[in-house]
């Protein structure tokens, strides 16, 4: 548990500090309230979806969306607009989001074979087949 303020994290959630004063059937209305907000953000159709992640890196998208929920899986394997930066990433990273990503889904790339990505290109080159992309 960590206070911070007039809140702590318990958990990974936020709640008031005072939230315990509050009798139960407040507590269990607040709490109902904010599991029918993520219910309501997964019920959102695809396209709508794919507006969201047009906003996401693609790092974020591969590796962390994409295992919240099933729905979300499957939203994320279908997705087909990736704009990859490999400009500044770890190549285990790079690994990861090569292996997960369709090449045909990319939309713009970029590498870098700067001093803190050294033989990034040629790395890359040796993960995919380059004539697969658009």
């Amino acid at each position: 548990m960590q206070v911070i303020g007039k809140k702590m994290s318990l958990q990974g959630r936020w709640v008031a500090k005072n939230s315990k004063a509050l009798p139960m059937s407040q507590r269990y209305d607040q709490q109902q309230e904010l599991n029918q907000s993520y219910a309501d953000l997964f019920k959102l159709p695809v396209e709508i979806l794919y507006r969201i992640f047009d906003y996401l890196t693609a790092q974020t998208i591969t590796l962390s969306l994409r295992y919240v929920c099933r729905r979300l899986r499957a939203i994320v394997e279908k997705y087909y607009r990736y704009s990859l930066d490999f400009e500044d990433i770890a190549m285990v990273t790079m690994w990861q989001m090569c292996r997960s990503i369709q090449p045909e889904t990319v939309v713009s790339l970029k590498l870098s074979d700067g001093a803190r990505t050294p033989q990034q290109i040629e790395y890359f080159l040796s993960l995919v087949d380059i004539s697969k992309f658009n």
